[in-house]
């Protein structure tokens, strides 16, 4: 068995802690508490700050360079560019901005906060006769707005200062998505019984994330029992615990990302049924047939078998 080295496991370290997340660019924004994701989703909280922090890693930068100037954070309601562009309302980060490309290199990562109210498509937006006007309300209502936090670095493939041309490693950016807009109610397929259960078939539109089932005995007023959410879009979802011989009312309701919720779908009616199985049927429609192997049907012609393969030893002899 091979031994592994002590050099060969710190080399390995990084490779295992990276691993952790799905960054792909040397530079990327990332919410701090899910570093593997780079979209964040919300509909509450406005003026609660976030944490987020921008990270870097060197196994992925092979190739683009030395880190020159500083390293940039802002935030933008378009595409992020090389730099922020304050003359459309892009917000700066000014106390997580200007990290010089050594300090980059060395710190690997840092965190910063960013607080949604204060985000640009809550306070201002460009107009076609280069004006600017407010924008939406953080807080209002049925409403999807998005904020992206960017970043940008220098960089130069020879030596800081000595190069002609500036080029920039552009941060794979952190997508905020303000969302108080909930999806359309699902719609019910089939409601099919079962053995003291239902199943329901759905479907829902592409920005629900889970489809819930809501039921009540067939008469009552209120939707008391629920199941576990079902994440898709299109599937069935399962009742379980009914009682058979006994309506019940169904309804579905779907949930986005941010946890906005429908209104209810139609509502469809179903009656679970015990299940008597294949011969319980055939019993029930005159069937005399029990199943199995009967002694007439498999051990009479095994015999006969048997006795002629004995006559026909006795008669080589």
């Amino acid at each position: 068995m091979r031994r592994l080295y002590l050099s060969q496991l710190l080399f390995l370290l990084p490779a295992l802690a990276s691993a952790q997340t799905t960054v792909t660019t040397p530079l990327a924004i990332v919410p701090t508490a899910e570093p593997a994701v780079s979209t964040y989703t919300y509909n509450s909280g406005c003026d609660t700050a976030i944490s987020v922090e921008w990270l870097y890693t060197p196994a992925l930068a092979i190739g683009f360079g030395n880190l020159c100037g500083n390293l940039n954070l802002w935030a933008t309601t378009g595409e992020c560019g090389d730099s922020p562009n304050t003359s459309i309302g892009d917000l700066t980060f000014d106390s997580a901005s200007n990290v010089p490309g050594v300090q980059v290199q060395l710190l690997k990562s840092q965190s910063f906060t960013v607080t949604p109210s204060a985000l640009p498509s809550f306070t201002v937006t460009a107009l076609p006769d280069g004006g600017m006007t407010s924008a939406n309300t953080c807080g209002a209502q049925g409403v999807t707005v998005t904020n992206k936090i960017c970043g940008s670095i220098q960089t130069s493939l020879t030596a800081c200062g000595f190069s002609t041309s500036t080029t920039y490693q552009h941060a794979t950016p952190l997508v905020m998505t303000y969302d108080t807009q909930p999806p359309s109610a699902p719609v019910i397929g089939d409601a099919s019984p079962q053995d003291s259960a239902a199943s329901i078939s759905f479907t829902a539109t592409s920005d629900a994330a889970s489809v819930t089932a809501l039921y009540r005995v067939t008469g009552t007023t209120d939707f008391t029992g629920s199941t576990d959410p079902v994440t898709s879009t299109v599937g069935t979802v399962t009742i379980p615990n009914l009682i058979n011989g006994t309506s019940y009312d169904v309804e579905l309701t779907a949930s986005d990302a941010a946890g906005n919720v429908s209104t209810p779908s139609a509502i469809k009616s179903v009656i679970p049924v015990h299940t008597v199985g294949f011969f319980g049927t055939a019993r029930a429609n005159g069937s005399t047939e029990q199943g199995g192997c009967s002694a007439t049907g498999s051990l009479l012609p095994l015999a006969g078998l048997a006795l002629a393969l004995a006559l026909i030893r006795k008669s080589r002899r």
